[in-house]
């Protein structure tokens, strides 16, 4: 990549959080499409908190089963 991609990579690692190994696929795989890049990493953040709230239900879930086997 060159430098001028590399800031890119930084720049979008820094406002997204993402690292920059994961902005740089998504630099690449947009090929200066912003629309489609802003979405698709919009999709991917919306799918990892779901996972994270289904992780925490789940979690919930059996804590209340402890409790009520107590």
């Amino acid at each position: 990549m060159s430098q001028s991609n590399d800031e890119l990579v930084a720049q979008f690692s820094d406002i997204t959080g993402v690292d920059a190994e994961r902005a740089r696929f998504y630099l690449e795989a947009s090929i200066g499409n912003f629309r489609w890049l802003h979405r698709a990493f919009i999709q991917s953040k919306k799918k990892m908190i779901r996972m994270r709230w289904y992780r925490i239900k789940i979690q919930i879930l059996r804590w209340m089963l402890k409790l009520g086997k107590g």
